[in-house]
């Protein structure tokens, strides 16, 4: 028996899975088994895959007619008929790194639920990065989205009152899944904010009508070098964090402390230096989160921007929102705008904000740190003051 199970749900992506599978096949940890689900997939799929089966026979697949949705409903009786104890899922034209599995078993060996932030790779824009610390009672509520990222404990399946069915239209199919998990209370949940695979999404402009030969020869240079050090290290150092850090300082009600310190304690998220390895935190234990100082910048941004946008901002807050905001102001109306689509008035006092500053610079002057010499005058005032009381 194998620690671990690996669904493969597929439908009309064929030659992709030349390079996803073998992102598996190279995993430091071997004790696992896939199981390729063929949702109406044709020959061209079946013929690929019965000639990895045939080198590997870890890889195994069931070929079925095309079900409601994403077949979903297939994935259930595997899963229950399964004797591994983890269950993970690839997707079939992703990349896993090397470690991707052992790292998702450990978050197991601690948790029953694991959830790896999503880090987006775009073919004309910076990555997106996704960080959320799922295991605080507000993050619990953000429910997660995607596959590779996602592991969770066979046993923990069994629990739930109803496993993988087609998601109503228009539902995300992986997001209706995982909130069946969150109804448990008392799921552990374990998270971590560096990655292990690559998302490519079939949404980018340039491969959402992408032929199956069009992504292996995609997804070929990724398998090249996603092994090498500095290749996620890299991407997430370019990433873009804020649609993310918005969504989360929201959920947890940031307006309410004073400090982005504090903000970021209340989420349970530290951030560490950029090279950092991060952790695993469970069921809300701090989770480490690896920033450049640019990202502090944007992450911080969103924070003051929060605070000056609340309805009863005081002056103060708009004032520190708008220094920080003055010679960065296409990136700050980068941020009303995520905050408008998240928190609607808010995001709009902050773009009025914004364009008063523009329009009116004199009603925000800058403000000046003292002179040398000021400082110099006040520290003699003091010590005359003093002298004259005494």
């Amino acid at each position: 028996m194998a620690r671990t199970l690996i669904l493969c749900p597929t439908h009309d992506h064929a030659d992709a899975l030349y390079m996803s599978i073998a992102s598996v096949r190279a995993q430091r940890d071997t004790d696992w088994r896939m199981v390729v689900i063929c949702d109406g997939s044709p020959q061209r799929t079946i013929d690929i895959l019965e000639q990895i089966s045939q080198e590997d026979p870890r890889v195994t697949y069931e070929r079925h007619p095309k079900g409601e949705r994403f077949g979903e409903a297939y994935r259930d009786p595997v899963i229950r008929n399964a004797s591994e104890p983890y269950v993970c899922h690839l997707s079939d034209d992703d990349i896993w790194a090397c470690d991707h599995l052992e790292t998702m078993t450990a978050m197991l060996d601690r948790a029953d639920f694991a959830f790896e932030a999503s880090l987006l790779v775009f073919e004309t824009q910076i990555p997106a990065w996704h960080i959320c610390n799922h295991g605080t009672k507000p993050g619990r509520k953000m429910l997660p989205s995607g596959l590779n990222n996602i592991a969770y404990r066979r046993d923990m399946y069994l629990r739930l009152e109803e496993g993988w069915t087609p998601a109503p239209p228009k539902a995300p199919s992986d997001v209706y899944m995982w909130r069946k998990f969150f109804r448990h209370e008392d799921m552990r949940v374990a998270c971590r904010a560096r990655q292990t695979f690559l998302k490519l999404p079939s949404q980018d402009s340039r491969r959402i009508h992408a032929n199956p030969e069009r992504r292996l020869v995609d997804l070929g240079p990724w398998l090249a070098k996603v092994n090498q050090p500095e290749t996620i290290s890299q991407l997430l150092k370019r990433a873009g964090l804020g649609e993310m850090i918005a969504r989360t300082f929201i959920a947890h009600e940031v307006q309410q402390v004073a400090t982005f310190e504090a903000a970021m304690e209340r989420c349970r998220l530290r951030a560490v230096h950029e090279d950092a390895p991060g952790n695993i935190a469970v069921d809300g234990e701090v989770m480490e989160v690896p920033l450049t100082s640019d990202q502090v910048w944007v992450a911080r941004l969103v924070f003051l921007a929060l605070k000056a946008g609340s309805p009863d901002a005081t002056q103060p807050e708009k004032i520190r929102f708008v220094e920080a905001a003055r010679n960065a102001v296409p990136r700050a109306r980068a941020v009303a705008a995520v905050l408008e689509r998240r928190a609607g008035d808010v995001g709009e006092r902050v773009d009025d904000l914004l364009t008063r500053l523009e329009m009116r610079p004199d009603e925000f002057p800058p403000s000046r740190p003292p002179s040398r010499l000021s400082s110099a005058s006040g520290r003699v005032g003091r010590i005359w003051s003093r002298l004259r009381r005494t």
